[in-house]
Parts: structure tokens; C-alpha cells; sequence
């Protein structure tokens, strides 16, 4: 937490790895080739991938919080495709109602349009290619919590001192 108003997580992940397979091309000394002239050749890619995420939450009053979220995945390859890395930011409000019993939400997913997987090939032929997926949204929701959430939590107390206790058939 920088500041008793704004708290930050963030994660990190990377990982490796060795694809092994058998890919198709097409012979691009010949003319207008068909099914018979495409060639079978055996392909090992090992690459190494990434991807983070940052979460971001801002508490402007008891009542009202704002959140922003980033996320970027790098570039990763395949035996059949190089995909290009990807980003997307979203943001988002909250303000409590009900004295904390309800809630209304407003977030807007992917603010910059950029979620998109890109990506290009060479077998069996050249390509290049991208898929959209439908990100760029904005969602108002309202949240309303019935029952008590004492009862819940003591309920839940009772349960864990229960399993302290043992509490099973053996």
C-alpha cells in the first residue's frame, strides 16, 4: 500500500517451452501447387513467454472505490504461429449503498481497444492474422446483499472451531 488510499497488487509469470511436431508447407518454387505438392517437415520451437498484471484499487471515500487494471502478454511462437504480445486496460467504480448491503458497479473493459490477438505463420503458407475479442465493454451492475453478515461470520466462526476441535468420525 503507497498511500492508505490506494493499494497495488502485481503478478508476474514466465515460463518456457519446446513444442516438437510435424508442419506442412507448401512448395513455393512451383506454380499454382495443389495438395500433392505440399512437404512434411518435422519442427522444435523453444521459446519463453510472459505475462503480467497490475491491479490498482483507490478508495476516494468510505463508500466509493475506483480500480484500474493492466495486463500484457509478450510474444510467444508455436510450431504453427509467432504470436504477437497483447495488452488491455480496464477501469472501474463501486460505490456502496444500504448502509454496505448494496452496491453499484461501473466498469469499462479494454478502454483502449487493444486486446487483440495478432499473429502470423509460414506453413503451410504465409498468413498473418488477428482476432478481435469483444473487450471494449461497459457493465453497470447493482449488487444487493440480503440477511445479516454477523450471522454469516459467526456461523462461519463456529464452523472453524468446530474443525479445531476435530470434529470428524475418525
Amino acid at each position: 500500500k503507497p498511500f492508505s488510499w490506494w493499494s497495488v497488487n502485481a503478478s508476474f509469470d514466465l515460463f518456457s517451452q519446446t513444442q516438437t511436431g510435424i508442419s506442412e508447407a507448401l512448395d513455393t518454387d512451383i506454380d499454382n501447387p495443389t495438395v500433392d505438392d505440399i512437404i512434411l517437415t518435422e519442427r522444435e520451437v523453444t521459446n519463453s513467454v510472459f505475462n503480467t498484471r497490475v491491479i490498482n484499487n483507490f478508495t476516494a471515500t468510505e463508500k466509493l472505490t475506483f480500480t484500474a487494471f493492466a495486463m500484457f502478454r509478450g510474444p510467444g511462437q508455436s510450431i504453427q504461429f509467432s504470436n504477437k504480445s497483447m495488452f488491455m486496460t480496464n477501469v472501474g467504480a463501486r460505490y456502496s449503498l444500504f448502509e454496505g448491503k448494496g452496491t453499484i458497479s461501473l466498469n469499462y473493459n479494454d478502454i483502449f481497444n487493444t486486446m487483440k490477438a495478432r499473429f502470423t505463420a509460414v506453413s503451410p503458407y504465409a498468413l498473418e492474422g488477428q482476432f478481435n475479442w469483444e473487450s471494449n465493454t461497459v457493465y453497470v451492475g447493482f449488487n444487493y446483499r440480503f440477511g445479516d453478515s454477523k450471522f454469516r461470520a459467526k456461523k462461519r466462526k463456529n464452523r472453524d472451531d468446530n474443525e479445531a476441535d476435530g470434529g470428524g468420525l475418525f
